[in-house]
């Protein structure tokens, strides 16, 4: 999919095909040195860039802050202008690639907003003259000849104007100031403690802010609410290899271990083993579901029967449900208990037996790490 996808030997690294541009907001976030702020939001008539919210059809919504195209718009034309600059490379232009980088950037925009809300709620304050240096700042920092950035917005063929420059300018300082604050930084402290060290700051972080933060969907016409842990999985259906419709309620009452995956994830491939012997063994009750981003039958089919892959399979051919799931990474596996709450999200690889079944023990009623084999033991064992 054309989504944040990672893979790495440990958690993941981004797919190359969009790795650098998808790279570049947490990139701008940490490299801009100046600050600035706003009044908060509400009172000033628009803390996310302008007097009013910036004009489009509403893709989502931030406590009440409606996001919008034209902010998908400023954000497309920076990515993909500085992709070019940056690496030469030219983002694919098909329709399917580019809606696909819009739900990415999208999602990349909710975390954004989140963590800009906070900081307009904390009273972090800004002037124009700040807001003007950002953008200069963000050119001499990736060594990009003056302008660059002015350009890919003003140059952009969606008619964006130097207002819309000027928003885009004050997220990011919004951001860089709020990350540099004791909130944000304990959020990470605590992220680097758990995952080791975060590649996008502003992912933690937002982490850390979306439990408390009212964020609503806006999907072919629903308003969906996304995953959140200890709330209930939202509501999906797709096809299987076969083209047979699946739904997520068609397991009500059982518990799921939903692994959201893709054939050219290295780390997906590590993690299927585990995946199917769990099932086996407990498949009385427990139901494993792979989703598959964004692939192709004829790509599933014959590595499932190569993988030996018993437990059911459904295709997120255009990417919505990995959306409405917030999936940045690849692999990611939600756990979700037989009232259909999210217990657990596990972004990233899971690494071992032992380290799985902790995670089914929290949805499953017979707890399964106390019966651990030797094999498990040894493989929690620290090595010398």
């Amino acid at each position: 999919m054309a989504r944040t996808n990672e893979s790495t030997a440990a958690d993941g690294a981004r797919r190359p095909r969009l790795g650098v541009i998808l790279a570049w907001t947490a990139l701008v976030a940490a490299a801009l040195a100046a600050g600035i702020g706003v009044s908060y939001w509400r009172a000033n008539g628009g803390a996310l860039g302008g007097p009013v919210s910036a004009p489009g059809d509403v893709v989502a919504e931030v406590n009440g802050v409606p996001l919008t195209t034209r902010d998908v718009d400023i954000e497309f034309a920076v990515q993909k202008d500085l992709q070019l600059k940056l690496t030469g490379k030219v983002l694919d232009a098909s329709p399917a690639a580019e809606a696909g980088f819009r739900r990415d950037l999208t999602d990349r925009l909710i975390d954004r907003w989140l963590v800009v809300d906070a900081a307009t709620k904390a009273n972090i304050m800004v002037d124009d003259a700040a807001v003007a240096a950002i953008v200069v700042t963000a050119d001499q920092r990736f060594g990009l000849p003056a302008g660059t950035v002015r350009q890919a917005i003003l140059g952009s063929p969606f008619g964006l104007t130097e207002a819309d420059l000027n928003r885009w300018a004050r997220q990011q300082a919004l951001v860089e100031r709020y990350l540099a604050g004791p909130d944000a930084q304990n959020a990470l402290q605590q992220w680097t403690a758990e995952h080791g060290p975060a590649q996008d700051p502003v992912d933690p972080v937002a982490q850390s802010l979306i439990a408390t933060a009212d964020v609503k969907l806006h999907i072919d016409g629903r308003i969906i609410a996304p995953v959140r842990e200890g709330q209930p999985a939202p509501e999906f259906e797709l096809p299987g290899p076969d083209g047979t419709l699946h739904k997520l309620s068609d397991f009500k009452g059982q518990a799921v271990m939903l692994n959201f995956w893709a054939t050219w994830c290295a780390p997906c491939r590590a993690e299927i083993p585990l995946f199917v012997n769990a099932y086996e063994k407990n498949k009385a009750d427990l139901v494993v579901l792979g989703v598959n981003s964004q692939e192709t039958p004829e790509l599933v089919t014959p590595f499932m029967q190569s993988f030996k892959i018993s437990y059911p399979m459904v295709i997120d051919g255009v990417g919505t449900t990995s959306s409405i799931y917030r999936v940045k990474a690849l692999p990611t596996t939600f756990f979700v208990d037989a009232n259909g709450i999210v217990v657990k999200a596990v972004r990233g690889t899971i690494h071992n037996r032992p380290e799985l079944n902790e995670y089914l023990d929290q949805i499953l009623d017979t707890p399964i790490s106390a019966a651990r084999t030797l094999g498990d033991r040894l493989a929690l064992a620290p090595r010398r």
